[in-house]
């Protein structure tokens, strides 16, 4: 099992070398040195630069004045950010109007749902796509947003230890999203942890907050975080008045999205290019196959050939289906083929059969990785 374990890393760590980083320093003394070897291979003898620092709080930022339906209010916001809503049937076609000045993107989302009597509480799935509930008052959930990601309650657990007079202990468990235009490559554990119950009294963080630092693919918009509290006082406490904390994450931002629509009538291979701010030249992605190699029963593969600049374009570029329907399927990022030119040759498959075949291929990727820190702050967590 170990050894398939090594292989699989093998094979598919180059296609994720942030991944195989987070784990360069990893407690275990094997797969410290599993990993390590594996970077060496990739020639990554030394721990890759940290990224440019940068102002992750102003990314994803909204300001929206607009009277209108909600379907017409959710599309004003979203626009140009790669994502779409599922709504509930038979909703209303009332006029709803909001008011929202430079607040974060998941802000001004659960703003928007709440006027139309909805909300958002989900994650947006690999395609890029959110479902919309009906809203019960009664099942409010204490988040916080900040920059383009958000936290929300989803857990508590109370521990307290059988025989021994030691205070209570308490896991917060949140959940992380963050929005299609972004991705999460690495985050550390939370520090500046502030908690305070109704009548003031503190938490400290509990011993199982260790400074640890995660990677992450892109297949995910949604992950889980812990925070441990250990009170000062041994009685048991209803709930806490405030939960802040600060969250250390590498972004990949500034996203761009080529589309090949009326995939039937295109003659392949078709190339599309991307103007550069910088004025050099256009970054490119041709087109080349959409097939089923295999037959019916086998994965569908696109194969694309791409020219972009910098290494953060390169690993961050991601294929989507498109289906009349309005579905999205990821499509897995299979072989790479980097040549000497500069061009980077993809091989992506996906699974699942469908009764149509996909009427677009969308293609996209990163141009700039940031490290900094996002505040999160919330509010009237229950702790029993």
């Amino acid at each position: 099992m170990r050894e398939a374990a090594r292989d699989g890393l093998a094979e598919f760590g180059p296609q994720v070398p942030e991944l195989l980083e987070a784990h360069r320093d990893d407690e275990d003394p094997e797969v410290r040195r599993t990993v390590r070897l594996l970077l060496q291979g990739l020639g990554r003898d030394e721990p890759v630069e940290p990224a440019p620092p940068g102002d992750l709080a102003a990314l994803g930022r909204v300001t929206l004045d607009a009277r209108g339906t909600l379907p017409f209010l959710l599309r004003t916001l979203s626009d140009g950010r790669g994502m779409a809503f599922t709504l509930p049937e038979g909703l209303p076609e009332d006029w709803v109007e909001v008011a929202l000045d430079d607040v974060p993107f998941f802000e001004a989302l659960e703003t928007v749902a709440k006027a139309g009597g909805l909300a958002a509480r989900g994650p947006f799935d690999a395609a890029g796509r959110m479902t919309l509930t009906p809203a019960e008052p009664s099942n409010a959930v204490p988040s916080a947003a900040a920059g383009p990601m958000r936290v929300t309650l989803a857990e508590v657990t109370s521990i307290r230890t059988v025989g021994a007079e030691s205070a209570r202990r308490y896991v917060v468990g949140l959940d992380l999203h963050w929005l299609p235009d972004v991705q999460l490559t690495q985050r550390r554990t939370p520090r500046d942890i502030v908690a305070v119950d109704a009548r003031g009294r503190g938490f400290k963080p509990g011993g199982a907050m260790r400074d640890t630092t995660w990677g992450y693919s892109t297949s995910t918009r949604t992950v889980r975080i812990d925070v441990h509290l250990e009170p000062d006082d041994p009685e048991a406490i209803e709930h806490l008045e405030e939960l802040s904390f600060t969250l250390p994450v590498r972004l990949q931002h500034d996203r761009q999205v080529v589309v090949f629509d009326a995939l039937a009538e295109l003659e392949l291979p078709v190339t599309r290019e991307v103007k550069r701010a910088s004025g050099a030249a256009a970054d490119q992605v041709t087109l080349r196959a959409v097939e089923r190699p295999d037959g019916d029963h086998g994965p569908l593969v696109v194969d694309v050939l791409t020219r972009l600049e910098g290494e953060t374009a390169g690993r961050s570029l991601a294929v989507v289906l498109l289906f009349e329907d309005g579905t999205a399927l990821p499509a897995s990022t299979g072989s790479r083929f980097p040549s000497a030119d500069g061009t980077l040759g993809l091989r992506a498959r996906a699974w699942g059969r469908r009764e149509k075949p996909p009427v677009g291929i969308r293609v996209s990727w990163f141009r700039v990785e940031e490290e900094g820190d996002l505040e999160f702050s919330l509010s009237g967590i229950p702790l029993r």
